[in-house]
């Protein structure tokens, strides 16, 4: 496998439900915009100060004592995110960040099950969608708790809510079609955050695109209700029996390394693929985390948007028909403009997400490299001259351009 692979850009874990408003205060513009500066660049301790500030300066201001709850609810500070999103809402009765920040603040450990605990979370949920349906971060957090209570009808609402609001830019459903387009028929797809996994599962939903795959968020894995989920909703088969599931648990290797459920759920996938007996298809998104496949390597083919698991160690590291085709699919406007709504002001996504298009150019290079060794010399200086024209296009801008260069040197002592 080429070092180039081991370059690949990661997505943020989708279990981090984000929520947030624009706006600033009139009264001290400047000050507020000083904070959600600090904010909007995770750096929440150096913000919170001043929202503190605000706060008791402006004790009427619903806005400024929501962004302190949602700070403090970033921080781990429950009860006091709590506290000043309740004082919010008795200044603006009917504001859905709050209700938002309610819902996360009061989530239950992810491990418990009972449906019954998150029922205060649901509810400020509902009441949050109904004070503003268009507020897509409220969605986002339906969308996680949709899955663990089993409400499969919400979960499908959310996602085309997630598109409808535009909470999902056009550049991130971009990257959820690359993600599937060329995926084997009926696979089973691991991904490993939100922008790897929003949209793809948006764009199956909302516009009917190959859903023979079965989108499947790696930290769903670790959970009883997100195995559970996978299994009923997804008819992804499980190496486990269901008395089995409540009893999964992290465990320390040989190595002294962490092995938790996901793991342990990935390597009986491998073993079927191995024996021949899974009966689908077992990809991964490139975006999931190296450590996660990183003892069965060898049995991954790069395609991509993905890698393919195969039941033997793989001859050759990329699939170059399959980059010719993952490449060949991409229409001019893909992957053009903001990858994070203006509405999302979810730090991390942020700061973050547009990195995500790295993946994109990455593809195209090792294609081009492909076609060097295989004497196509015309269309890797097409590819090389695509792949610089796109990077100069993207949000995220040229990152690669070292690298373009140096194919470009071994194209002309190839020639």
């Amino acid at each position: 496998m080429t070092k180039a692979l081991l370059s690949l850009i990661v997505a943020a874990p989708v279990l981090v439900l984000v929520i947030a408003v624009a706006g600033c205060s009139k009264e001290e513009p400047a000050r507020l915009e000083e904070a959600l500066t600090l904010f909007r660049q995770n750096k929440l301790e150096e913000a919170l100060p001043l929202l503190e500030e605000l706060v008791a300066r402006e004790e009427k201001n619903a806005e400024e004592h929501i962004w302190l709850a949602e700070t403090y609810r970033r921080l781990r500070r429950t009860e006091e995110a709590i506290e000043q999103a309740r004082i919010a809402l008795e200044l603006e009765p009917c504001n859905s960040f709050a209700y938002t920040v309610m819902a996360d603040a009061s989530v239950p450990p992810p491990g418990d099950s009972d449906i019954a605990n998150s029922q205060t979370s649901w509810d400020h949920l509902l009441k949050a969608i109904e004070c503003d349906s268009t507020e897509g971060n409220a969605w986002v957090s339906i969308w996680g708790f949709a899955i663990r209570r089993g409400e499969t009808e919400m979960l499908r609402t959310s996602l085309r809510k997630m598109v409808e609001t535009r909470f999902l830019t056009d550049a991130a459903l971009s990257f959820g079609r690359w993600l599937l387009r060329t995926l084997p028929e009926n696979a089973i797809l691991i991904t490993n955050g939100d922008v790897d996994t929003y949209p793809a599962m948006a764009v199956q939903e909302a516009e009917a695109f190959r859903t023979d795959v079965t989108v499947v968020e790696r930290g769903l894995l670790n959970l009883p209700w997100g195995l559970r989920f996978v299994r009923d909703d997804g008819g992804v088969p499980l190496p486990y029996q269901d008395s089995e599931l409540d009893t999964l648990s992290t465990f320390r290797g040989a190595d002294g390394s962490a092995v938790h459920p996901a793991d342990r759920v990935f390597q009986g996938w491998v073993a079927g693929v191995r024996l021949g007996s899974y009966p689908r298809p077992i990809t991964l998104a490139v975006t999931v985390y190296e450590e996660f496949y990183t003892g069965v390597k060898e049995y991954l083919q790069y395609a991509g948007p993905y890698f393919l698991l195969e039941p033997a160690p793989v001859v050759t590291a990329e699939n170059v028909s399959a980059l010719r085709e993952c490449i060949n699919g991409i229409e001019d406007g893909d992957f053009i403009g903001p990858w994070v709504s203006k509405r999302d002001y979810s730090p991390i996504r942020g700061l973050y997400t547009k990195e995500i298009v790295r993946n994109v150019t990455h593809a195209a290079l090792v294609y081009a490299e492909a076609l060097i060794e295989e004497k196509g010399y015309e269309e890797a200086e097409k590819m090389l001259s695509w792949a610089e024209d796109f990077e100069e296009r993207t949000e995220l801008g040229p990152v690669y351009g070292q690298r373009i260069q140096e194919l470009r040197e071994n194209l002309a002592r190839k020639r």
